[in-house]
């Protein structure tokens, strides 16, 4: 398997591990729904249903940008080691976006 393949299983990996913690999140909003269901509105439910969007949104947003970062740094890095901080610097950097979703569920 050469450098390319291994950097697109690498992306690959890391944008169903965000699907996974999606699906972990969703599943935990939805027990937590399902114990007092009584009284609850339409509005109550669009807003479960714009905090999932929002998290998916970070989720998607943060996977489609590291499969495009890390072999982006993996090649820099492998060109000149020194570029290692600058490198792991741009992985970070999309994580944020996650943060920003879980901020925006948190907010609605």
């Amino acid at each position: 398997m050469n450098r390319t393949q291994t950097l697109k299983r690498l992306g690959t990996g890391i944008v169903v591990l965000n699907a996974l913690l999606l699906v972990v999140a969703v599943g935990a909003f939805a027990q937590d729904g399902a114990e007092a269901t009584a009284g609850l509105t339409t509005g109550d439910g669009l807003a479960a249903l714009g905090k999932g969007l929002a998290l998916l949104g970070g989720a998607l947003g943060t996977g489609l940008a590291m499969t495009r970062a890390i072999p982006a740094v993996v090649g820099a890095v492998a060109e000149d080691p020194g570029q290692l901080g600058t490198g792991i610097l741009l992985i970070v950097i999309p994580e944020t976006l996650v943060i920003f979703g879980f901020v925006a569920l948190f907010l609605i």
